[in-house]
Formats: C-alpha cells, structure tokens, sequence
C-alpha cells in the first residue's frame, strides 16, 4: 500500500461530537472535506502523477494491458488527508488474470495412443504466483510510463497457446486398463513398455489424471507403514506415487495388477526405467487414464 499525499490536508476538530473550532459542526466540516477532495486530481486521471501509467501482460500470445483509465476507481480516500490504492482491488485484478491465464486443475484434452479422445484434470498446468504478484503490480502502479511485464507462475506447463492441450507433445502416457506405458518425445514414441499399477479394486488402485515429474532421484529407498523397497530410478508425479524399477517383479503387464499390484506406483522392468530416467526431467507431464471405464 502506498501514499498519495493530499495539495491540501483539512484539519478536523471536533468538541462534544457536535461543535468544532470556529463553530463549524460535523456536517459542516464534512462538507468542507468533501470540497477539499473533489479539489485534489487522482493521480490516474488526467494531469495526474500517474495518467500514463500502462501494464502489459504478455503470455505467450495472450496480452492483457492495464492503463491509468483502468485503475481511476482504484484510488480511496482517507480522512487524515492521504490517498493509495485499494488491496481488495489489486487482489481482485490478480484474481482476474489467473482465470486467464492459468491452466492447472483445469480439464485437458487428450487423444490416446488408442485414438480415444478423453478429459484429464490433475496438478498439471501453469499456475500464477499470485503472492508475488501482487506484490509486483503494488509497485509497478507507481511507474508514470509503460512496463511490460512477464508473470510469475508457481507451476508452469510445455506449451502456452492452447490450454486444453498444453502439456505439449512431449510426455509419458500410461494406459492402466491395458497396463502399457509409452513415452512420448515430440510427438514420437522413444519408449514402450508393459507394467504393473496400484492393486486393483483396493485402495491402492493406480488414480487417473494429468501429473507432472516432481522431481528424479538415483538410488532411492521407497518406504511405506509395512515395506522399504531400494529402486535405482524413482520419478515421483503423483504424491507418493511415481515410476520406478520393480526387480521383484517377475513380469510385467497382463493382470498382474490385479495379483501382485504395487501400493499404487508404476512398476517398470529395470532397463526401461533407466532410459525413462535419461529422458525425462522435472516438470515432465505423465498422464494416467483407463480405456475402459470398467476398471476406474
């Protein structure tokens, strides 16, 4: 929040909540501060200290501008003589841009290696960082001149132009009905593999939706209320749920999920797991589906 001091400050003196120095009375006075006020330019109008004040927001092809003229009926006024921006207003501003410009928790489109068109919602997707930027536009309100600026996100996808499909072509895409995993590069398959999800019709049933690689760790422990497993290559993107080796398994693929299911991971052969870990890095997308509804 910042100042905008007044040209003319109006001194308030009241006696006895009716009578004030020079025998004014309340209503007196505040008709008196009123007059002051309408005296006083807004610093966004016209001749003001900001009237060409102007934000440009560019995201990718998207562009959003804010001028003087927007932010007129932002200003508030303060008895002791002092102007400055309403935070309720900025805040509602920061709220309008990221119903334009976020994409996370949103529904994605997605065609399957299947050729099956599906809906996916999940973490995935650009997320403004909306802390910071509110903190940002605070300050660039105060620029009497033109800033473009680029905004800040806490979660950001591959692609910026299409919000339905902006994990891009690049991803790794798990069939947990047929038990197939594909990683997809460019919109190639690089890597085919079988595997085994969470165990099926229990609570460790492998969840559907659009994640992203949290991050990749080389060895690592898994550890749970009743296991500690060692893999080589843990790639979590759901929680406690991720791809990684599974040398005790002794196949993949089939039913095997419905017998010998994991706690909910994607349990790859173990030279499939290392090229996936070469190939993919955090913030990768992993999207996990059912093709047949039976077995959501």
């Amino acid at each position: 929040m910042f100042h905008l001091v007044m040209a003319a400050a109006v001194a308030v003196v009241l006696t006895a909540g009716t009578v004030a120095t020079g025998g004014n009375t309340l209503y007196e006075q505040r008709q008196q501060l009123e007059t002051e006020q309408k005296k006083t330019v807004n610093p966004y109008e016209l001749g003001g200290t900001y009237e060409n004040m102007k934000i440009i927001y560019k995201f990718g092809k998207s562009r959003v501008v804010l001028t003087a003229q927007d932010v007129v009926d932002w200003v508030r006024y303060w008895p002791d003589g002092h102007w400055d921006i309403d935070d309720a207003r900025i805040a509602e501003y920061i709220e309008s841009l990221q119903k334009h410009f976020d994409t996370w928790d949103r529904t994605k489109v997605f065609e399957t290696t299947g050729k099956k068109i599906i809906h996916l919602t999940g973490d995935y997707g650009w997320r403004l960082d909306r802390d910071k930027e509110v903190k940002e536009i605070s300050k660039l309100l105060r620029r009497n001149g033109t800033t473009v600026h680029p905004l800040h996100f806490l979660t950001e996808a591959a692609v910026r132009y299409n919000p339905a499909r902006d994990y891009g072509d690049s991803y790794v895409e798990i069939d947990l009905s047929r038990q197939v995993l594909w990683l997809y590069e460019e919109g190639k398959v690089t890597v085919r593999t079988d595997i085994v999800s969470g165990l099926m019709n229990t609570d460790r049933q492998t969840p559907g939706g659009i994640f992203c690689v949290k991050y990749k760790q080389s060895p690592a422990v898994l550890r749970g209320a009743d296991y500690a497993s060692p893999v080589t290559y843990w790639m979590p993107f759901n929680g406690g749920i991720g791809l990684h080796d599974a040398t005790w398994q002794p196949a993949f693929g089939g039913d095997l999920c419905y017998t010998r299911g994991s706690h909910g991971c994607i349990n790859l052969p173990l030279d499939k797991a290392e090229k996936i870990y070469e190939k993919i890095e955090k913030g990768f997308p992993v999207i996990c589906y059912y093709s047949d509804s039976e077995d959501e």
